[in-house]
């Protein structure tokens, strides 16, 4: 004759602990292998986006280091006019505008007594105006002292 009994035996309990400590049994226990590569994928969207970021905002600062080098181009020829006067040379200068700036240019016109200093450049890519040569002008009036 067979009982059946309600109450699970001694070593039917052991065997559903360890069941459950392991995480086996149970639904809510850990996590599933398909939430573990969606949590990766996202993860590395971000850091593809954040890497993105960064290589942008270093040709981004590039270019602000061309248009910092064009304004001290700018005022080394203007100190050089105001030291040597209406003989100065300018094609050194210009051969410096060249090397210094990506595809540089640089000129230097003059209309009575004001002086135009004119540079153009290629910037970056990833600029507002990428494939737009970038012009940096300065015009000044020569100023002359009479005694």
């Amino acid at each position: 004759m067979l009982y059946f009994s309600s109450k699970p035996s001694s070593s039917q309990h052991t065997a559903h602990a360890r069941a459950n400590a392991h995480g086996c049994h149970s639904a809510e226990s850990g996590f599933s292998l398909l939430e573990v590569l969606i949590s990766l994928l996202i993860f590395s969207v971000g850091f593809l986006g954040l890497a993105s970021l960064q290589h942008v905002a270093l040709k981004l600062s590039y270019d602000a280091v061309l248009q910092n080098s064009a304004a001290n181009l700018a005022e080394s020829l203007l100190t050089q006019i105001r030291v040597e006067g209406d003989s100065s040379d300018i094609s050194a200068w210009q051969s410096r505008v060249n090397e210094t700036l990506p595809l540089g240019k640089g000129d230097l016109v003059q209309h009575g007594d004001e002086l135009t200093v004119t540079m153009q450049w290629q910037e970056s890519a990833h600029s507002v105006a990428a494939g737009v040569p970038q012009e940096y002008q300065i015009r000044i009036k020569q100023a002359v002292l009479v005694f």
